[in-house]
């Protein structure tokens, strides 16, 4: 906002402010111009008790046709007024012609300078606080006042220079004063203005962040509902299609058996070998069925939490797992912080996480497993670590893919479920996993779980 003129300096903002001032003002134009009105009526009482005959005359035509204006004036405000410029052209004539009017009396013969002095101030306080004239259009009305005032009474009246001085100071002091508190209240208006606007335009960036929150939460609802749904048709199929691939699974396997052994004597080393395949392929399949089924039954499991003896459960898992071993790997085991979950879980996520250990070390002349923790006050971060065949930290994100797995079937037996379940497992219990690994040096798996 310019401080000299207090107009803004964006034009846009200046016309809304001066639109939406518009219906306002014309109320404060319309009733100023009804008592302007009757100001002037009741002038020519306070005319008729000062002045008689001609001059009384004089005053009477000159008042009517000044109350005459003022009322066409407050006629064309209902008619022609339609913008703010308008307005402002409107109101400076009404004070321009107020003034003249005003001036033409001093021609008058036997009019006292001080009754035009004093009409001079009643003029100025009345045209500089209810026409509602802008600031910057007010401080050419206020010098036409001080001049057109000064030249009548030097032109006009035989008035001693301590009379000219007197008067001088009164006007200008009256306008300057009016300027002043002009200044500030329009000043205050633009002020409200802006803050008006400001608050405007924050209730409608709220309004917007609601909206788009509502829509984001129910958009979020209705992904979630669709993927509930998604998951309870998935684990529904899977467990049909899992019952129903058992039966000839089970077929498959039983009359392989039964052919194996009835008619093995009649078989050439080719068909064994074929009829092995159809063996451990079968025994694969059902192995996979059964991970299949117990990764869909993770996420409707309800967490039964207890307090669990880490190390216990880890040395037995290692116990049982390397019981048949010949290359059994060196345990080091620290001490485990005890933790709040649910017993079966997290036994089947450490009997994973070990498995894995064990097997992708096995072929390692001096396989070795180290097994810790680190807490904080939040969390416990428990690692597995091998010194086994590691694998390339790029193909790190297909880890916890089912069915993802790194290494072919040939070389280690496997599903590619078990991480996954492991996975699906820690997120169940609000923790996370990951791995960290080098080819040839061996993998360290971590995971945390909520100290609670």
């Amino acid at each position: 906002m310019n401080k000299w003129n207090l107009q803004f300096e964006d034009i846009q903002t200046e016309k809304c402010f001066n639109e939406q001032s518009l219906e306002l003002e014309l109320k404060a134009f319309r009733y100023s111009m009804i008592l302007g009105f009757i100001t002037y009526i009741l002038f020519l009482t306070l005319d008729s008790a000062l002045y008689s005959g001609v001059l009384f005359q004089k005053f009477i035509i000159l008042r009517l046709f000044t109350a005459f204006i003022v009322g066409i004036a407050y006629i064309l405000s209902f008619r022609i007024i339609k913008t703010p410029i308008q307005y402002q052209v409107i109101a400076v004539f009404v004070a321009i012609f107020c003034f003249c009017s005003h001036i033409v009396f001093t021609f008058f013969e036997g009019v006292d300078n001080s009754y035009f002095y004093t009409a001079t101030l009643i003029l100025v306080a009345f045209i500089f606080n209810f026409l509602n004239i802008r600031f910057y259009n007010l401080m050419f009305v206020g010098i036409f006042y001080i001049f057109a005032h000064l030249l009548s009474l030097y032109y006009n009246f035989e008035s001693v220079p301590e009379t000219m001085i007197h008067q001088a100071y009164g006007i200008i002091a009256v306008v300057f004063v009016s300027w002043i508190g002009i200044r500030v209240m329009e000043s205050q208006k633009r002020q409200d203005f802006i803050n008006k606007r400001l608050i405007e335009s924050q209730k409608i960036a709220l309004e917007s962040q609601k909206i788009a929150l509502e829509k984001s939460i129910n958009e979020k609802d209705k992904l979630l509902l669709l993927l509930e749904e998604r998951n309870d048709e998935l684990d529904a199929f899977n467990h049909s299609v899992s019952h129903d691939l058992k039966t000839p699974l089970r077929n498959v396997s039983s009359f392989s058996k039964i052919l194996d052994r009835k008619y093995k004597h009649q078989l050439d080393d080719n068909a064994i070998e074929y009829l092995n395949f159809i063996v451990d392929g079968a025994s694969k399949m059902n192995r996979l069925i059964d991970n299949l089924l117990e990764y869909s039954k993770i996420r409707h499991t309800e967490l039964k939490l207890e307090i669990l003896n880490i190390n216990k459960i880890t040395e037995k898992i290692f116990l049982e797992t390397t019981q048949a071993l010949e290359n059994k790997p060196h345990l080091i085991i620290n001490e485990l912080p005890e933790v709040k979950a649910d017993k079966v879980l997290m036994t089947q996520v450490w009997a994973n996480l070990i498995s894995n250990a064990i097997k992708y070390s096995e072929k390692t002349q001096n396989p070795e497993i180290a097994i810790g923790a680190t807490t904080t006050e939040t969390e416990v971060t428990y690692f597995i670590k091998d010194n086994g065949i590691g694998f390339d930290m790029k193909f790190a994100s297909r880890l916890f893919e089912i069915f993802s797995r790194l290494h072919s079937d040939y070389d280690y037996k496997g599903t590619g479920v078990g991480l996954s379940l492991v996975d699906r497992i820690i997120k169940k219990h609000q923790g996370k996993i990951w791995a960290e690994s080098q080819p040839n040096i061996g993998s360290t798996f971590y995971f945390t779980l909520p100290m609670r």
